[in-house]
């Protein structure tokens, strides 16, 4: 009989080690507090982050996503734990889980959970997260980052 000990970490993911996306509006650079910013009048403007930390074998859980949402109008924010999976022919790109749809129209903290998730961590295996933030005027998102939940042996 062999004992096994399963053990939680949650690996924070700061929104610094991200970098806009295909399609133009997040700001990274120009701030001293440590986020991401969103300004206002942006439609489906994306912001990708690196999860690091993770090692083969880890179960990944669920994650959180925190920051706030400026809501003199509306302002939706979607996050997306993706992986990419090597291939011959061209990496695989997947979603793992998402929250969608974190929506105000008044100033919120962003505090969204996404639990039940089952990823083992595999070779040839790397994930991060996709961002989408659509900004009215006036409004906009000042994200800090996400905490990943993963257990491991």
């Amino acid at each position: 009989s062999h004992d096994i000990t399963v053990v939680s970490a949650q690996i924070v993911v700061n929104a610094l080690s991200g970098a806009a996306g295909a399609t133009a509006g997040w700001v990274v650079a120009g701030s001293n507090t440590g986020s991401a910013k969103c300004p206002a009048s942006q439609t489906a403007a994306t912001f990708v982050m690196p999860v690091d930390g993770l090692l083969i074998g880890d179960v990944i859980t669920g994650f959180t996503a925190y920051g706030q949402l400026e809501g003199d109008g509306a302002v939706t924010l979607d996050v997306d734990l993706r992986k990419l999976t090597a291939a011959a022919s061209d990496l695989t790109d997947a979603s793992v889980g998402a929250i969608t749809q974190v929506s105000t129209s008044v100033d919120a903290i962003v505090n969204a959970s996404k639990t039940g998730l089952g990823e083992v961590v595999g070779s040839g295996e790397s994930f991060y997260f996709l961002l989408t933030a659509t900004t009215a005027a006036g409004t906009d998102i000042d994200f800090q980052g996400c905490v990943v939940t993963v257990n491991g042996i």
